[in-house]
């Protein structure tokens, strides 16, 4: 954030000339970061989440003890799953047969 600070006695301002803008992240950069530093702080705290879970666990948190046995076991492996490829609207329609103008009866 950009502070602009008025000059005593002037009309003029100081700081970045507006020119100059940052440009603003976009939703996915911004997920994107929120992941990378949401990574970062589990890294750095593991270990006492690790105990934070057990202690709910002790205490007969189902929620813990699910949290804690999905840690225990590790990352799961993600199941080959083929999504199914969608047809757009105009290669449905170019897949279609081209139509035939009635014959006029005479």
């Amino acid at each position: 954030v950009a502070l602009r600070i008025r000059r005593q006695g002037t009309n003029q301002e100081e700081g970045p000339p507006t020119s100059q803008k940052k440009k603003k992240a976009t939703p996915q950069q911004v997920r994107k970061m929120l992941r990378e530093a949401a990574s970062k702080k589990v890294q750095e705290n593991k270990d006492a989440i690790a105990e934070a879970l057990y202690q709910v666990t002790v205490k007969g948190n189902i929620n813990g003890v699910k949290m804690l046995l999905d840690l225990a076991e590790g990352p799961k492996k993600a199941a080959a799953k083929k999504r199914k490829r969608k047809v757009s609207t105009a290669r449905a329609l170019s897949e279609e047969p081209e139509w035939q103008e009635p014959k006029a009866e005479v």
